[in-house]
């Protein structure tokens, strides 16, 4: 909010009459700017949040039913350690072998002196009109145990074999640049995002 230029000279004094400060303005206004996401160079913006989890798509891709790419972030408050979050990949890789997915390559990457260990599940979900590449990066931020997922889709009778040509030209290197991608809001910010209504995904 802008005030009038003429008012500006009397609004301090006024405010601070009602006990009123910069702060608590500050702290009232509503943030009403959700989150974006950039990764390898295209914008991802929030389409949907509930019970932790949430969804960006580019600009162009605002279905969250039919879309061709997608960032998730799946953030597990209670998960604080290592040995917690090492339990939390194994039921991340154990869901996805529930969903009969198909299980490219899974691994993790021990603690160094500047950060605690990290795991790595890539996997494909075929189906009969599209098909579903994801890589999962389980990891501790800001202390908190978060599960960073990048979807890319492809549709069609013959998807799966676009995300295997797809898979040829990206997978490598998009598996190098998830790992080290580091442009994700926060789970501060996430937190801050209301639920979204469940029949609005």
């Amino acid at each position: 909010m802008q005030f009038p230029a003429r008012l500006r000279p009397w609004l301090v004094p006024l405010l601070l009459s009602f006990g009123v400060t910069f702060v608590d303005l500050v702290a009232a206004a509503p943030n009403s700017a959700a989150p974006t996401c950039t990764f390898d160079g295209v914008e991802y913006q929030h389409r949907w949040s509930r019970q932790g989890q949430h969804e960006f798509t580019p600009a162009g891709q605002p279905d969250l039913v039919h879309w061709d790419d997608l960032i998730t972030i799946n953030v597990h408050a209670q998960v604080r350690d290592e040995e917690a979050l090492a339990q939390l990949a194994n039921a991340v890789l154990g869901n996805y072998k529930a969903a009969r997915a198909t299980v490219v390559r899974a691994f993790s990457t021990p603690r160094t002196p500047d950060k605690p260990a990290e795991h790595l599940a890539v996997v494909v979900f075929p189906q009969l009109t599209k098909t579903e590449f994801v890589v999962a990066h389980v990891k501790l931020v800001g202390g908190v145990g978060c599960v960073l997922v990048y979807s890319h889709r492809e549709y069609g009778d013959d998807s799966g074999e676009r995300v295997r040509d797809w898979l040829e030209a990206n997978g490598a290197t998009l598996e190098k640049k998830w790992l080290a991608w580091s442009g994700y809001p926060s789970p501060v910010a996430l937190a801050a995002l209301p639920d979204t209504p469940p029949e609005s995904r």
